[in-house]
C-alpha cells in the first residue's frame, strides 16, 4: 500500500518504515506508515507530550508488548467454541494498561485522557477465562463486536506512540522545544555520517541562508537532515540533540531535491514563488543547477530575494560565487553564508559550520584525486585564477561634451572691510566678480564706495575685500578692462600669455580660489625662457594669503608650473 506520507519524499517515508517496525499491531504499523507532521503549535505539543510519557511508561515496564494478529477477530464472530486466548490477552491487556494509566493520571495526564476510552470489556473476559469461547461468550462477542473493533483502532494510536518512544530510546534521543529559531545543540544529523555533533543555531531575524561546501563535504545531506529533523519535531519524535534544543513550528516544509529534473523543480517552486507567507521553511539544493552561469546567478539572485520573506527561512546550497556573497554577513542579517568543512573519510569524517564564510566547490582538487595529469590541472588552476582576478576596464572612445555652465561660485562670509583701509586701495567685489578702487572707508551705515570700470558703486562693507595684490594702484583706472570668471577647476593656465596679460589673470584667479575656499591651486606658466614664471612667482611672493609654492614634482608638469598653498602666511 502507498503511503499518504510519499509527498514528503523518500528520506521521510524511510524512517517511516522504520518507525512502522516496532509497532507491536498491523493497525499501528499502518499509521506509522501514513504518520503526518502536525501544522500548529499546540498539536506538536500535544503529539510530544504522548511520545514525553509514553517514554516514561515504557521506563516503569508497564507497557506489555504482545503483537496483536490482524485476522483473529473474524474467525471468533464466525463460530463459538474456537479458542478465545488470543482475544483474551488482548482484552487482559486493554484492562492492565487501563488501571496504570490511572493510577498514574497525574503523571502521564496526556496518555490518560486518551486511555479513558479504553474499556476492557470485564464480562467478556471472565467468559473467555475458562479457555474456549462458549455459547453465552460467542453471543456477547457479536454484541461486543463494534465496541471491540473501536477498541483495537484506539490501541493501534496507543501502538503508535509507543513506536516514537521506542525509536527515541534506540537512538537516545530527545524531543526539541518549541521555540522561535532553530537552535539545535549536540546535533547528530540523521543523513550526515560525522564523528563529532553539531551545533546548528539560526537566529529568528534570519531569512535566507547559502550553504557553500566542496563537493561531496554534505551539503546535500545537510538540508536533508535539517528538513527530516523539523518533520520529527512536528510529528512527536525523539532526535538525537540535546533536550535543551527548539525548533519553531512551521506551516509548511519543502525540500527541493537536486536529483530531481529541473523542469519539475521550477514548477514545485512556483506556487512558492507566488504567494510567499511567513513561517515556513524551504530547502533548496544546488539552485539553479546545470544551466549557464549568467543564467543561473540571474535566476537565483531573485528567487532568494523573492523568498527572503519576514518570519520564513530559505535554506540554498550552491557553488554559485556570485550566489554566495550575496550574504550580508552581519549577525543580524537577513540574508548570510554559512560554509560546511568536512576533514575524514565520509564515513567517519569531522563536520564543522563557519559562519560568514564561503568554501569554493574545489572540483580541481576532485579532478586531481581522479587521476587527471598535472599539466591539465595546473592550466585548469592558471585559467581559474585569471577569472577570479579583476579584469581592467577597456578604455571607452572620448566622447566630446558639450561645455556646461560654469558653476556659481558659493558664496563665504566674508570679514568687513577696515576702517584703517586707506582709501584708493585696490579691491575685489566676489558678488560682482570685479575689481575696483576703494573711494571711502566705512561710514555708519558700512557702506563704501567703490570706483569699477568707469561707475561709482556703493555696496556693503561686508561685500569688499582687499585684492591679493595689496599695493595701491597708481593713475587713473577707470579705463582698465577687468576679464572675470568663475573658478571651476584648480589650475590657471598663463601659458602664451605675456607678463601684462598673465598678471592680472592671475589675480583674479587667486582672489576667486581663495574665497571659494580651495587650498590649493596650479599656475600653468610653461618653461619657455622663465621670464613669466618669474614674474608669477614674484606676484605670488607680494601676495598676502599665498602661504608658500614650489615647482611642480615629476608628473605634476616640472617647471612649467608652479603649486600654490593658499592661506595666512606663517
Amino acid at each position: 500500500m502507498k503511503s499518504e506520507s510519499a509527498a514528503y519524499g523518500p528520506i521521510w517515508a524511510g524512517l517511516l518504515e522504520e518507525l512502522a517496525a516496532l509497532a507491536p499491531t498491523p493497525g499501528g504499523r499502518t499509521l506509522c506508515l501514513n504518520l503526518r507532521p502536525a501544522w500548529e503549535a499546540s498539536q506538536v505539543q500535544h503529539q510530544q507530550n504522548l511520545t514525553r510519557e509514553m517514554s516514561q511508561l515504557l521506563e516503569l515496564s508497564c507497557w506489555q508488548n504482545q503483537p496483536v494478529k490482524p485476522d483473529w477477530l473474524k474467525p471468533l464472530l464466525n463460530q463459538a467454541g474456537a479458542s478465545g486466548r488470543e482475544l483474551l490477552n488482548f482484552l487482559s491487556g486493554l484492562q492492565q494498561l487501563r488501571e496504570t494509566l490511572e493510577t498514574r493520571s497525574q503523571t502521564l495526564p496526556t496518555l490518560w485522557k486518551l486511555g479513558r476510552d479504553l474499556q476492557p470489556e470485564p464480562a467478556l473476559i471472565k467468559l473467555l477465562s475458562a479457555g474456549r469461547i462458549s455459547a453465552e461468550a460467542h453471543k456477547l462477542l457479536v454484541q461486543r463486536q463494534g465496541k471491540i473493533k473501536a477498541q483495537l483502532e484506539l490501541f493501534d494510536r496507543f501502538s503508535l506512540i509507543y513506536a516514537k518512544a521506542r525509536l527515541g530510546q534506540s537512538r537516545q534521543g530527545e524531543l526539541p522545544k518549541i521555540g522561535n529559531s532553530i537552535k539545535l545543540k549536540n546535533w547528530i544529523p540523521e543523513r550526515l555520517s560525522q564523528s563529532n555533533p553539531l551545533e546548528l543555531s539560526l537566529s529568528s531575524d534570519l531569512h535566507a541562508l547559502l550553504l557553500s561546501g566542496q563537493h561531496g563535504s554534505g551539503k546535500t545531506r545537510l538540508l536533508q537532515s535539517l528538513y527530516l529533523s523539523c518533520l520529527m519535531h512536528q510529528s512527536g519524535i525523539p532526535q538525537r540533540c540535546a533536550a535543551d534544543s527548539a525548533l519553531p513550528v512551521f506551516s509548511g516544509l519543502w525540500l527541493i531535491d537536486a536529483e530531481l529534473a529541473l523542469t519539475e523543480r521550477l514548477e514545485r517552486l512556483k506556487p512558492l514563488l507566488r504567494s510567499p507567507a511567513a513561517g515556513r521553511l524551504l530547502l533548496i539544493d544546488d539552485f539553479p543547477a546545470h544551466s549557464a552561469p549568467g543564467e543561473a546567478y540571474a535566476l537565483g539572485k531573485v528567487l532568494i530575494e523573492k523568498l527572503c520573506v519576514k518570519g520564513s527561512l530559505t535554506v540554498a546550497a550552491t557553488h554559485h560565487p556570485l550566489l554566495t556573497k550575496l550574504g550580508n554577513n552581519k549577525p543580524k542579517s537577513p540574508l548570510r553564508t554559512l560554509a560546511i568543512l568536512r576533514e575524514g573519510s565520509r564515513q567517519n569524517a569531522k563536520i564543522t559550520l563557519s559562519w560568514d564564510q564561503i568554501q569554493p566547490a574545489g572540483l580541481i582538487e576532485r579532478a586531481r584525486a581522479a587521476g587527471w595529469p598535472a599539466d591539465l590541472l595546473r592550466q585548469a588552476e592558471a585559467t581559474q585564477k585569471s577569472l577570479s582576478q579583476p579584469k581592467s576596464p577597456t578604455p571607452k572612445p572620448a566622447v566630446k561634451k558639450a561645455p556646461s555652465a560654469p558653476k556659481e561660485a558659493p558664496k563665504v562670509p566674508l570679514k568687513p572691510i577696515r576702517a584703517d583701509v586707506p582709501a584708493g586701495s585696490w579691491v575685489y567685489l566676489p558678488d560682482l566678480n570685479i575689481y575696483g578702487e576703494l573711494m571711502s572707508t566705512p561710514g555708519k551705515r558700512q557702506r563704501v564706495q567703490v570706483l569699477s570700470q568707469g561707475m561709482t558703486l556703493e555696496v556693503p562693507a561686508d561685500r569688499v575685500v582687499l585684492s591679493s595684490h595689496r599695493k595701491e594702484k597708481k593713475g587713473d583706472i577707470s579705463g582698465i578692462k577687468i576679464q572675470t570668471w568663475s573658478v571651476t577647476g584648480d589650475a590657471c593656465d598663463l601659458h602664451g600669455l605675456t607678463v601684462d596679460e598673465a598678471l592680472p589673470l592671475l589675480d583674479k584667479f587667486l582672489d576667486t580660489a581663495y574665497y571659494q575656499g580651495l587650498p590649493q591651486v596650479r599656475i600653468i606658466h610653461g618653461k619657455g625662457t622663465s621670464a613669466l614664471r618669474r614674474a608669477v612667482q614674484i606676484h605670488l611672493s607680494e601676495t598676502a594669503y599665498v602661504r608658500r609654492y614650489r615647482l611642480g614634482h615629476p608628473g605634476e608638469g616640472d617647471s612649467g608650473v608652479t603649486v600654490v598653498e593658499l592661506g595666512e602666511k606663517d
